[in-house]
C-alpha cells in the first residue's frame, strides 16, 4: 500500500488533539503520582484514597462514555469537546478548592464526566470524521505525540508545586483548559472541519471484516469488549507496580527505577512503528501479534530468572506490546463498525474498559503484597493469555 502524506487540513487537527490530549492526561490523570505527598498530608488522606481519585474518574468516564457516544454518532461532535474542556477546567477548580475527601471525589467526578469528550473517545471520534480513508494513520500519528504526556507533566507539576504549591498548581491547568485546549477543542469540530472531504469514503479495511451482519456485529463487539478490558486490565495495573516488582527480584531501587522506565520508550517506539509502517499491515494482525508478545514477554522473568538482561528483556518487550495495542484499541472498531456508529461502539466498549482500569491498581497491588512478585507476573500472564485468546476468537468471527 502507498504511503501518502496527510492532507494539511488532517495535520492541523491531528496536532491540535495532540496538543489536548498532553493537557488533559498530564493534568489529570498523570497529577496524583507527583501530588500524592502534598494531597495527602493538606487534604488529610491516605495514599489510597489519594489514589482512589483516580478511580472515581475512570468509574465516571464509563457512565458518560455510552452516552457521550451516542450523542456523537447522532448529533455531531460539533461543541461537545469543548464542553470537555470546561468540565476539565471545572474538575480542576474543585480539586483546587477542596478541603476534604467529599470535594477531592467531587472533582475527579467533574474529571471523569469530561473524559469521553475531552480526552481520548471525543478526539478519535473527531479524527474518524476528519481524516477518512487515513484515519488509521492519524490516530497512530496523535497518540504517538500525546503519549509524552507523563514525560512532560511530571517534570512540570513538581517544578509547579515547589514554586507555587499544589492548589495553585491546578488552578494554572485549569486556565489552560480554559485559554488553549477549550479554543482548539472549538477549532477542530468546526463545521467545516467535521466531516471528511469529498469522495474520501469511509476507511477501507484491510483484512476481511467488513459488512458483517448484526449478529456477526455483537459478537465481534463481545470479542472487543472482553480483549481490550483484559488487556487494559493488565496495562493499567502491571507498569504502575513494575517497580515494586523489580525490587522484589533483588534489584537496587535505582537499578529497578532506571529499568521500569524502559517501558515508555518502548511504548513510543511501537507507536512510531505503527505510524511509519502500520498502514502495510492489516490492524487484527498487528493486534494479533502485539497480544501474542505480551505473555512471552512478561513470562521471562519466571522462566529465565530475573537477571538484568531478561528483566530489561521484559519491560522492553511488554512496553512494545502495549504501546502497539493502544492504536489497536482504536482502530478495530472503527474497521469492524464503521465511521457513522464509531463513537457509538467506543463508548459502549469504554464502559468494561474503565471498570477494568479501575480496578487494576489495586487488584495488582493486592497480588504483589499476598503472593509477590511471581504471582503478580503470573496474573499478568494469565490475563495478556486470555486477551490474546479472544482477539484470535475475534478474528474468527469477522472473517468471511
Amino acid at each position: 500500500m502507498s504511503r501518502r502524506p496527510l492532507g494539511s487540513s488532517t495535520r492541523v487537527v491531528v496536532a491540535a488533539l495532540a496538543a489536548t490530549q498532553l493537557i488533559g492526561w498530564g493534568s489529570t490523570y498523570y497529577l496524583p503520582a507527583v501530588l500524592l505527598v502534598p494531597l495527602g498530608r493538606d487534604l488529610g488522606l491516605s495514599r489510597e484514597l489519594v489514589i482512589a481519585g483516580v478511580t472515581v474518574m475512570l468509574l465516571a468516564g464509563a457512565v458518560a462514555a455510552p452516552r457521550a457516544g451516542l450523542f456523537m454518532d447522532r448529533r455531531g461532535v460539533r461543541g461537545l469537546l469543548a464542553v470537555g474542556s470546561g468540565l476539565m477546567a471545572l474538575a480542576l477548580v474543585t480539586l483546587a478548592s477542596s478541603t476534604s475527601w467529599v470535594g477531592y471525589a467531587a472533582a475527579w467526578t467533574f474529571a471523569g464526566l469530561a473524559m469521553p469528550l475531552a480526552l481520548s473517545q471525543g478526539a478519535l471520534a473527531v479524527l474518524a470524521r476528519v481524516a477518512g480513508a487515513d484515519a488509521r494513520r492519524a490516530f497512530a500519528t496523535m497518540l504517538l505525540m500525546s503519549g509524552f504526556s507523563s514525560t512532560l507533566f511530571w517534570p512540570l507539576t513538581a517544578a509547579l508545586d515547589a514554586a507555587i504549591g499544589w492548589r495553585a498548581t491546578c488552578l494554572a491547568y485549569a486556565g489552560v483548559h480554559f485559554a488553549v485546549c477549550l479554543p482548539l477543542h472549538l477549532f477542530v469540530t468546526s463545521r467545516r472541519l467535521e466531516r471528511p472531504p469529498e469522495g474520501v469514503g469511509d476507511v477501507p479495511v484491510p483484512e476481511p471484516v467488513t459488512g458483517l451482519d448484526p449478529a456477526r456485529q455483537r459478537v465481534a463487539f463481545w470479542w472487543c469488549a472482553l480483549a481490550f478490558s483484559v488487556q487494559g486490565f493488565v496495562s493499567w495495573g502491571l507498569p504502575l507496580n513494575i517497580v515494586e516488582i523489580l525490587k522484589a527480584f533483588d534489584h537496587p531501587t535505582a537499578t529497578a527505577v532506571a529499568v521500569g522506565s524502559l517501558i515508555g520508550p518502548a511504548q513510543v517506539a511501537a507507536r512510531l512503528g505503527e505510524t511509519l509502517f502500520g498502514q502495510q499491515v492489516g490492524i487484527l494482525r498487528v493486534g494479533l501479534a502485539s497480544a501474542l508478545l505480551a505473555p512471552f514477554a512478561v513470562a521471562l522473568p519466571l522462566a529465565a530468572g530475573a537477571s538484568l538482561p531478561v528483566v530489561a528483556a521484559f519491560v522492553i518487550g511488554y512496553g512494545l506490546s502495549a504501546g502497539a495495542f493502544t492504536i489497536v484499541r482504536a482502530v478495530v472498531p472503527l474497521a469492524l463498525f464503521g465511521r457513522e456508529r464509531y463513537a457509538t461502539m467506543t463508548g459502549r466498549l469504554a464502559v468494561p474498559q474503565n471498570i477494568a482500569f479501575a480496578a487494576a491498581p489495586v487488584a495488582f497491588a493486592s497480588v504483589l503484597d499476598a503472593w509477590g512478585a511471581a504471582g503478580t507476573l503470573w496474573l499478568a500472564v494469565g490475563g495478556a493469555l486470555v486477551a490474546l485468546a479472544s482477539l484470535v476468537a475475534l478474528s474468527l468471527a469477522v472473517r468471511v
